[in-house]
């Protein structure tokens, strides 16, 4: 959604736009094969974001490659692009995440034991005094090692010359695993089938060449210029990514505001995940305040792609009709420089290897 620890998530691969498609099978480029895990909820995935695409006048339809109908009876009536996604995995790869899974009962089982040092409760992230703020100590490894799980995930691959998007199936199911349910083990609310719809509207925004950051000029005024303010902060590559990620934020915030009278509760579930996403993720980086833990929560994974709490905050912004989180990003990019200034960011080998 390559990259080293937790933030660095989400690893989409993006190349340039051409209007002229071709024929290209990703199975054969990739030397994948279909998957069917995970195959009811990327329609239902698929399903959302065509309803959202069709609601908001926008000339794509995604056809799953697994199915015969195209799921659309406008295509007819205007100048529609069909997306075909695949869902696929490594040949003779068979996902099982014993070791994740063990991980993950370590960590949530220190969860129950956690407590706040009260001499170093009042800590910020910039301060060398953060590092105490948990009396049990090894609660920062362990929440490394449950998020270098993180590492190598690549949740979807994407030729728009191709108009084809091929989710990963066994990536998707660790990213399920890991962020699909609240960082306690709790049955996640929103469904993760809009997580993956959020992934496919992100995907379409690479397609859309013609949306630009002006076009979330709607938004109240510190909204839009606290996301403009994140986005003149990236480099050619990350631009791209907080565009795709705007595009996304932009349509599904449209929708809400266009049904507001009649929104369903599936509806209300895909508005609300961007949100509550942020919260997981700022949950997880909450409890890892070690150097490297900082390095990872506030500095980028890549050059190419954004820090990912970074990117649901000013996401946030998009989605939300009110100002509230500008001050969450004004803190977090504060904190940011802040520890990009420390002699710890350049020295420390985690930290060194992130991008700020």
């Amino acid at each position: 959604m390559r990259e080293v620890i937790f933030i660095s998530t989400l690893i989409f691969l993006f190349v340039g736009c051409n209007p002229k498609a071709r024929t290209e099978d990703p199975r054969e480029v990739l030397g994948f094969t279909d998957a069917t895990t995970m195959r009811e909820l990327a329609s239902k995935a698929i399903g959302i974001a065509n309803k959202i695409l069709e609601n908001q006048e926008q000339n794509f339809i995604l056809k799953a490659s697994w199915k015969d109908e195209q799921g659309n009876n406008h295509e007819s009536a205007k100048s529609v692009k069909t997306v075909e996604i695949y869902l696929l995995r490594p040949k003779n790869y068979y996902p099982t995440f014993v070791k994740e899974e063990g991980n993950l009962n370590d960590f949530r089982a220190e969860l129950e034991n956690i407590e706040i040092n009260k001499e170093h409760e009042y800590c910020g992230d910039t301060e060398d005094c953060v590092e105490n703020l948990y009396s049990n100590f090894g609660i920062g490894p362990i929440v490394a090692n449950v998020l270098k799980q993180q590492g190598s995930l690549e949740i979807a691959k994407t030729n728009p010359l191709s108009n084809y998007i091929a989710l990963i199936d066994g990536d998707l199911q660790k990213f399920q695993m890991l962020f699909g349910q609240s960082i306690f083990g709790e049955q996640d609310m929103p469904g993760f089938e809009n997580f993956i719809a959020i992934v496919l509207l992100h995907e379409i925004g690479h397609l859309n060449r013609s949306f630009s950051i002006q076009d979330i000029k709607e938004l109240p005024k510190g909204n839009f210029e606290g996301y403009v303010k994140y986005f003149n902060l990236l480099n050619p590559e990350k631009k791209e990514e907080a565009r795709a990620d705007a595009y996304a934020a932009h349509l599904i915030s449209k929708y809400a505001r266009s049904n507001k009278s009649d929104l369903t509760l599936d509806d209300r579930r895909i508005i609300l995940y961007i949100p509550i996403q942020a919260m997981y993720t700022y949950l997880y980086q909450l409890l890892d305040k070690s150097e490297g833990g900082r390095c990872r929560q506030y500095f980028d994974p890549t050059k190419t792609h954004p820090n990912l709490q970074l990117r649901y905050i000013a996401m946030s912004l998009i989605v939300s009709d009110k100002s509230n989180d500008l001050g969450q990003l004004s803190r977090y990019l504060g904190t940011r420089e802040s520890l990009s200034k420390k002699r710890f960011a350049t020295v420390n080998m985690e930290c060194s290897s992130l991008d700020f």
